[in-house]
């Protein structure tokens, strides 16, 4: 089982490179005037993909992100 963090979810993308802190200022500004999640936000404004928001997510949970596209 993967460890639980507590870190928030732009920190952690920050901190693994994913994002640097000028985009995640930029999509913290726009998910306050959308209301939207941050990684929404994130994927929508082309910062970082899908698979990398549900990759944190789920260590934030403090599960194993199963990709089930590539389990055969």
């Amino acid at each position: 089982m993967a460890m639980q963090s507590t870190q928030p979810l732009g920190e952690m993308l920050v901190a693994m490179e994913l994002i640097s802190q000028d985009q995640l200022q930029i999509a913290v500004k726009e998910q306050h005037r959308t209301g939207s999640r941050l990684g929404e936000v994130l994927v929508s404004l082309g910062f970082c993909g899908e698979e990398d928001i549900s990759r944190i997510v789920a260590r934030q949970a403090g599960v194993e992100m199963i990709d089930l596209d590539r389990r055969k």
